[in-house]
């Protein structure tokens, strides 16, 4: 399969412009040498932000043949409210690495796939960051995940921030104050998997403040490499001009974003949607004035699990997720 881009905001292989005033408004990032968030690997780039993002992207080209996710936060912050300095994130999906972690605890979909980000700070240094192993076993029960799994995705993900920086990765992997299922949300759907899908792709398609980036059917990608996975349907969903708000106080926090809502069926049959509570991501990142903003994230995310989980069974038996 080739390279597929998904982008909010503008072509990715667009040069980016840097007119006008981008530094004002991301004053709460702090230098990328000083940056310490938990669970956050860092490297300082030698390269200029453009020459990381086209790195990066090789990188990660080199390495998968599945479609890639991309957005351009700063694109998105001009679309809405203004200035934002140059912030990207590439979500990839390293299936044979991913697929074994989800399938120990689906909830791991809501780090997974991974994402890349790649800002450049106040200082004009570029900083590129990913989630670390060690943050992914805190938050979510990997105990019998497939032996192997999560060191390979560690030592990919080092080794391709690495190429893209030109620089080593020398901050250590911890997680230090992170917990099991820590700042997730969950909310039980009283209707069938593929009608909770559906209701749930309609409310974020019917809010004019969101945006549908992308749905992905977890258990036919693991299929498709001959790995079992329970029912998981992952949404990547934008809401730019809160997420710009937050990204504002501190750039890093577009490894968690856009928002994903996950929903997931058990053995049991239990059918849950699973997101990532705004007001953690703003704690983890060290944002404390986006108060507002954390608030509205929150009760946007809660109204469309609500909306889904409500959603009426009828006719839905046997269906698929349209």
């Amino acid at each position: 399969m080739l390279l597929a881009l998904v982008l909010a905001g503008c072509d990715w292989s667009e040069e980016l412009g840097l007119s006008g005033d981008d530094a004002d408004e991301a004053d709460g990032t702090p230098p990328v040498a000083e940056t310490r968030v938990p669970g956050l690997r860092l490297v300082a780039s030698e390269r200029s932000f453009d020459n990381s993002y086209d790195a990066l992207v090789d990188a990660i080209s080199i390495r998968t043949t599945v479609g890639i996710i991309a957005v351009d936060h700063r694109a998105n912050a001009a679309g809405v409210t203004g200035s934002l300095r140059p912030t990207r994130v590439l979500i990839y999906d390293p299936v044979n690495r991913t697929a074994p972690l989800i399938a120990a605890d689906p909830r791991a979909a809501l780090d997974l796939p991974p994402a890349m980000l790649v800002y450049r700070d106040g200082a004009d240094e570029t900083g590129i960051a990913y989630n670390s192993a060690a943050y992914l076993a805190a938050r979510h029960d990997l105990d019998d995940a497939e032996d192997g799994a999560l060191e390979g995705l560690a030592d990919e993900q080092q080794a391709i921030a690495e190429e893209a920086a030109a620089a080593d990765v020398e901050d250590p992997d911890s997680a230090a104050g992170i917990g099991e299922s820590e700042g997730i949300e969950q909310r039980e759907s009283e209707a069938g998997f593929a009608a909770t899908v559906n209701a749930l792709t309609a409310a974020i398609n019917d809010d004019a403040d969101l945006g549908l980036i992308d749905r992905v059917d977890l258990q036919a990608r693991a299929n498709s490499t001959g790995r079992a996975l329970d029912p998981a349907f992952l949404f990547f969903v934008s809401a730019p001009e809160d997420a710009t708000a937050l990204l504002r106080g501190a750039q890093t926090a577009g490894i968690d974003l856009p928002l994903r809502l996950l929903v997931t069926q058990a053995e049991d049959g239990t059918v849950a949607i699973h997101w990532n509570d705004p007001a953690f991501i703003a704690e983890r990142h060290g944002i404390t004035d986006r108060d507002d903003s954390v608030a509205d994230l929150a009760e946007r995310l809660e109204a469309l699990a609500d909306t889904a989980a409500d959603a009426t069974t009828a006719g839905a038996a046997g269906s698929e997720p349209l």
